[in-house]
């Protein structure tokens, strides 16, 4: 069985479209924004030259000041051993970032080596502030309600589904949301939480829990890049078909039926495993599952019995 990978940046010729070894690419753009990526400082002086002549030629101007280089490497003590590349455009030199500074592009915050703890501080200060701008609010309580949801919960919406969340910060982020339903009421701090959380049918308010809201999004993420055939389907599935590989399942719907076995901050490492992993807590079955299943048979041997189903009784 051939593997398919996904590689980001590297330094070869031919079709990158087409290589054997998977899906590749060095470069994501949106509007004026771009990302370019190599595994070498030649590579990536050589994408700098590519874009200085671009831009030379179209006439835009690049803001080095809003320009960054991060070098992504985990290895710590190599990182502070090795000085940083030495890189330009326009004559002008790139200054790198730290190994623990974050930066900000297309609205996350993060490092080199994908922390992502500043982009999450910036979304529970947000769910924070819009909690208290209706702390003693004159508005009726549908009004105070939306707009706490758009100002707190809006952020973290747009975020949700590219960024593992641990359930310890999911649980922080629903006591804040709790504050604020509270705070919409013109109730105390001391008023029982219950109230908000239990169902309707239990005479509570059921209001929409963090997880719920990170459910939808990943599902709305899915679907929105396995919309097209295109190179973000292509990149989506591979990424499928990794994890597959790693949880020893066969198929999504299997991966789902493993993920009861583990607890949420063990099972969260990629998008798919945090998909299945939500789907599986959460008790929702997508129509979706078995169709995208049939179509990963020509990479996953199916119709035999996988190593996760022949050990699930034992583990």
């Amino acid at each position: 069985m051939k593997k398919k990978r996904l590689q980001i940046g590297k330094d070869q010729k031919g079709d990158n479209q087409r290589d054997e070894n998977g899906y590749q690419f060095n470069n994501i753009g949106f509007i004026d924004d771009v990302s370019i990526f190599a595994d070498t400082p030649e590579g990536m002086q050589k994408l700098l030259n590519v874009v200085q002549e671009l831009t030379a030629w179209c006439g835009m101007q690049i803001n080095v000041k809003k320009t960054y280089l991060l070098v992504i490497d985990n290895d710590k003590k190599r990182r502070e051993q090795e000085p940083p590349p030495l890189l330009t455009i326009n004559r002008d030199t790139l200054q790198p970032r730290n190994l623990d500074d974050a930066c900000r592009y297309l609205g996350y915050w993060g490092t080199g080596n994908g922390d992502m703890r500043a982009t999450k501080e910036v979304v529970r200060q947000n769910i924070i502030a819009a909690r208290d701008l209706i702390k003693c609010h004159p508005l009726t309580l549908e009004l105070a309600t939306e707009l706490f949801t758009s100002k707190g919960m809006g952020f973290f919406c747009f975020l949700a589904a590219l960024i593992e969340w641990s359930e310890n910060e999911l649980n922080d982020m629903k006591r804040l949301r709790v504050q604020a339903y509270k705070n919409a009421w013109h109730l105390p701090r001391s008023t029982a939480s219950a109230l908000f959380i239990f169902p309707k049918t239990h005479a509570g308010k059921e209001s929409t829990r963090p997880m719920a809201v990170l459910t939808h999004e990943l599902l709305l993420h899915d679907e929105r890049y396995m919309r097209h055939e295109d190179v973000s389907k292509k990149i989506i599935l591979a990424g499928l078909n990794c994890t597959l590989d790693e949880w020893l399942c066969d198929s999504f719907v299997e991966l789902i039926e493993e993920m009861e076995l583990w607890k949420w901050d063990d099972a969260t490492g990629d998008f798919w495993s945090r998909l299945a992993k939500a789907l599986q807590q959460s008790n929702i079955s997508v129509t979706w599952a078995e169709q995208l299943d049939s179509r990963l048979a020509s990479v996953h041997t199916t119709g035999k019995l996988s190593w996760a189903a022949a050990t699930r009784s034992i583990q």
